[in-house]
């Protein structure tokens, strides 16, 4: 009886092992994501499938005519594709299907110089605004993400909506209560965005970047 008893007691430990180990093993991808760059292509862009919780970063085949293709790889829940120039302009697609097929927008990188300029109390961000062509928002808004040093040596960070390519706020009133527990001393990054406001899940366009000393 004892055999038995034990006999079946390591079938059923097997049985859960077998059960956690196919829990713990990577599932899911297996989709196909095709896209086109449009408008110029530099050298040093690149188009990647992305997903940042799971570790997941493929690049993608790109050919001459700006066409790409990537495959999700299993434990990659959530993708997305990012083209990154390398020079702080990038388009960040909607999320895409992990297991079946995602056939993209076309996608085209708008780059623009950041100002900023702070006199009397005020601080005032303005950019280019976003051109009307293929692969960009045909209704764009824009909004200014902020990333700050905290105190505690975290990052912070504090998004602005602006309706056109300009945003002007009081420091004092409209700027630092959101950014609390900021270190002083190190530089404010202001990072300027669009996206289509009647597509919630589509793409974001990140058109520059610039640094800002916040006193």
């Amino acid at each position: 009886m004892r055999s038995l008893r034990a006999l079946a007691g390591a079938a059923l430990f097997a049985l859960v092992v077998a059960l956690v180990w196919r829990g713990a093993a990577p599932t899911g991808g297996g989709g196909l994501v095709t896209g086109r760059l449009v408008g110029p292509i530099d050298s040093g862009t690149v188009v990647l499938l992305v997903d940042p919780p799971a570790g997941v970063g493929v690049p993608a085949e790109v050919r001459e005519d700006g066409r790409f293709e990537v495959r999700v790889p299993p434990g990659a829940p959530e993708p997305w594709v990012v083209v990154d120039t390398g020079t702080g302009a990038l388009v960040q697609s909607g999320g895409v299907h992990p297991s079946s097929p995602t056939a993209l927008p076309p996608l085209r990188v708008w780059r623009t110089d950041v100002r900023v300029r702070a006199q009397g109390g005020r601080v005032r961000i303005d950019w280019s605004a976003i051109p009307e062509a293929e692969g960009l928002p045909p209704q764009a808004r824009y909004s200014v993400l902020m990333k700050y040093e905290r105190d505690d040596r975290a990052e912070g960070e504090a998004t602005f909506p602006a309706l056109e390519a300009a945003l002007e706020l009081d420091i004092q009133e409209e700027l630092l209560p959101y950014l609390p527990h900021r270190a002083p001393g190190p530089p404010v990054e202001v990072i300027v965005r669009a996206f289509d406001p009647t597509d919630p899940r589509g793409p974001m366009w990140i058109g520059g970047r610039a640094t800002w000393t916040l006193e």
